[in-house]
């Protein structure tokens, strides 16, 4: 009797393996038609390593993902820009000079993390944010962000997880033209982006502001003729110096967004004999002025 009860036993198990599933990770039964998978118990953890790196080495910052779970796991495997990015930890995007082309992955473009091991990659320069970083020393941190794909015949995660903060060091911070000058401050307050400033016929066409990356891009006019274009961090001060024209300094106190993009600035203008026409904020800038007719 006991001997056909075993047999029993061993069928229904049997059965239970191949038909229900009685074993193995325990997965949300719901697959979506791009066949991405959420994994009910998925225990992943991103991480930033080293803690600290001068910015003459962040070539050796390396991205870990780890599958802390019980049942292995298929991801996306980095892509830079295209399901991770850098940013602030603060929240802001870290700036990149360009972007790449992405495209839909496919089951050569995902990886299986056993339970307790990494997947780990070198941090690439991809887009040159390496050299749009904030001035000084700032902490960064990454965003993993795989999406769904048409073109996998495998089930993978897919969600988004941020990495801890690291910090990085300036060894040196270039600062250029921080000489200040005696004179007469004639504004200090606010310019809001696509505005511009003009003093005798200078005018400061403010360009673009980044609040992330706390700087400003200012066209300089004299006249209909663009003369400089210039690029000013927060608490720096760029000095133009024209024929027939007192110097005049320009100072970046600081970035913000509410209504609209804007930043602080300070004009000074030195004390000399020669006249200075105040002409103020100029809205719209250097189109309004000459380009709309």
């Amino acid at each position: 009797m006991d001997h056909k009860r075993s047999i029993v036993f061993v069928a229904l198990v049997s059965i239970c393996l191949l038909v229900s599933g009685c074993s193995g990770p325990e997965m949300t039964t719901e697959i979506t038609a791009n066949n991405t998978l959420s994994y009910k118990d998925a225990n992943l953890t991103l991480t930033l390593t080293p803690e600290t790196v001068n910015t003459s080495e962040l070539s050796n910052l390396q991205l870990s993902l780890t599958n802390e779970g019980k049942y292995p796991i298929n991801v996306d495997k980095f892509r830079h820009q295209c399901n991770y990015k850098i940013i602030y930890a603060d929240g802001w995007d870290v700036e990149y000079e360009s972007m790449p082309m992405c495209v839909e992955i496919g089951d050569d473009s995902l990886i299986e993390i056993m339970p307790g091991e990494s997947y780990t990659v070198n941090v690439d320069d991809a887009g040159h944010w390496q050299g749009q970083l904030r001035k000084g020393n700032d902490s960064i941190s990454v965003v993993y962000y795989p999406t769904g794909s048409s073109y996998t015949t495998h089930k993978f995660w897919t969600g988004k997880l941020r990495s801890n903060n690291i910090t990085y060091i300036s060894e040196s911070v270039k600062n250029e033209s921080q000489e200040n000058i005696e004179g007469n401050k004639i504004f200090n307050g606010t310019i809001q982006m696509g505005d511009g400033y003009l003093a005798n016929d200078i005018l400061f066409n403010i360009n673009y502001i980044s609040v992330g990356t706390k700087y400003a891009t200012i066209a300089v006019y004299q006249g209909e003729e663009r003369t400089e274009y210039i690029k000013i961090y927060e608490g720096e001060t760029r000095i133009v110096n024209y024929e027939n024209s007192p110097r005049i300094a320009l100072k970046l106190i600081d970035t913000f967004e509410r209504e609209n993009v804007a930043g602080n600035f300070s004009i000074t203008v030195e004390n000399s004999n020669l006249s200075v026409n105040d002409g103020g904020i100029v809205e719209g800038g250097f189109y309004e002025m000459y380009l709309n007719d």
